[in-house]
């Protein structure tokens, strides 16, 4: 049972207060808002917001943190070149000979980097907290083309597929002692690693496209959209957070005036 369902008496739960498409629908306004940030005065709020939903959802902490981990790893480059990138207005802020390392520059990296976490725990805890099924039924409900629909339930299958030969894959090469380093060999190895990995996922993929086709798959699921009325409550709160994302928006248009 999903830790968000509330449970009832007689062993049964109830459904989730916010349906699906409301929490995709807030999702997608709220990093909108976000990513139209040019200022901490509206990127330290929002973040604020993905904490609060955080920790009213209560997702699971290990995936949560290993994919914050993952995105905030690609920032550590940002952080290394962004800064090198801007020259004055601002001035240098270290100078290493030709190297001017400016404020400026480190400024937009941070901001860059609250902008991204924010929009992340949005969608973690949001739509991150239903299924892939009722997700995309609730994209189906909200008029999304049926094969887009189509592409994101077998995208979903198929990462858990390359995942599995991925692991497999570094197994085989482990008891083989082959340990990463930063060498010829080792670069040479793991490129062998990924070709492999993308030859194994084509040659699964054309199996799986074949044992579909025979047993009827005619490029479609079948989903029913998810039309079910909303509570008071749910539109209630539905109609706050979109009013949180005209407030982050607004922030930003002012806050953001050159």
């Amino acid at each position: 049972m999903d830790e968000a369902e509330r449970e009832i008496p007689g062993g049964a739960a109830a459904p989730p207060l916010l349906p699906a498409r409301h929490r995709i629908l807030l999702a997608l306004a709220l990093a909108v808002a976000t990513a139209a940030a040019r200022s901490f005065a509206a990127a330290l709020p929002a973040l604020g917001l993905g904490l609060l939903l955080l920790v009213l959802e209560r997702p699971p902490l290990r995936p949560l943190l290993r994919t914050l981990l993952r995105l905030n790893t690609f920032f550590l480059l940002l952080f290394c070149t962004l800064p090198l990138g801007f020259g004055p207005p601002g001035g240098p802020a270290i100078v290493l000979g030709p190297v001017h390392f400016t404020l400026q520059g480190a400024t937009i990296a941070l901001l860059m980097l609250i902008k991204a976490n924010a929009a992340a725990l949005f969608f973690l805890t949001l739509p991150g907290r239903r299924g892939a099924a009722e997700n995309c039924r609730a994209l189906r409900g909200l008029g999304v083309p049926d094969k887009l629909v189509t592409l994101l339930l077998l995208m979903e299958s198929h990462i858990g597929l390359f995942l599995r030969e991925l692991e497999s894959l570094r197994r085989a090469a482990k008891l083989r002692g082959f340990r990463p380093r930063p060498s010829l060999h080792g670069l040479r190895a793991t490129a062998n690693l990924a070709a492999m990995l993308f030859i194994r996922a084509y040659d699964k993929s054309k199996r799986m496209d074949e044992a579909m086709r025979l047993r009827g798959f005619t490029g479609r699921f079948t989903l029913y959209a998810e039309n079910t009325p909303a509570e008071p409550a749910a539109l209630l709160l539905t109609g706050a957070g979109l009013a949180a994302a005209l407030a982050i928006l607004a922030l930003g248009l002012y806050f953001g005036r050159a």
